[in-house]
């Protein structure tokens, strides 16, 4: 439904490094401009002691600044939740703003998510900007799972019934599963 993120205070964002600086990483976060992540905005990050990130490094991130007139300002610092900070390997995919909002939203037992956790161990990080991080325990079980992911955007896209919905992502994570 929705395509374009636009940044929101306290929206959790997967984001990639474009450029680093000595004060701070330029990051990608799919709205209009990219997005400031301070080099010490990291759970115990000192000078001596900081993430050594490169062009096309992968962050989960909360936005803490989120001005029309300024660049977004992003954050890896968070004592509630486990999680923020850099990822290691997996996949980034992207799908759409309404997409995201849809996988972060489902909490039955027919929710992809839950359907694709009863058969495989894997790591999600989903940012309501359409951007999804997800590593499998090998690169098969990776693909697969990004697979469903984008089935499910496609079966999203093409009904309106949640159903019917839950059907068919249940018959492919099935299917794939039996492969």
């Amino acid at each position: 439904k929705h395509q374009r993120y636009i940044p929101a205070v306290d929206d959790l964002v997967v984001g990639v490094i474009l450029d680093v600086h000595a004060e701070n990483f330029t990051v990608d976060v799919g709205g209009p401009v990219a997005a400031q992540l301070p080099i010490l905005d990291f759970n115990g990050a000192t000078r001596r002691n900081r993430p050594q990130l490169r062009h096309g490094d992968v962050v989960y991130a909360r936005v803490t600044l989120a001005d029309r007139d300024i660049d977004p300002a992003i954050s890896c610092v968070d004592n509630k939740m486990k999680g923020l900070g850099p990822l290691k390997d997996g996949y980034t995919l992207r799908c759409t703003t309404g997409c995201a909002r849809d996988l972060l939203s489902d909490t039955g037992d027919k929710s992809v998510l839950h359907l694709l956790g009863q058969h495989f161990q894997y790591e999600c990080c989903l940012g309501v900007n359409g951007v999804c991080w997800i590593k499998g325990q090998s690169h098969r079980e990776t693909i697969l799972l990004k697979n469903a992911v984008q089935n499910y955007q496609n079966i999203k896209g093409m009904s309106s019934a949640g159903d019917a919905d839950a059907g068919l992502v249940e018959k492919n994570v099935k299917r794939m599963v039996d492969q």
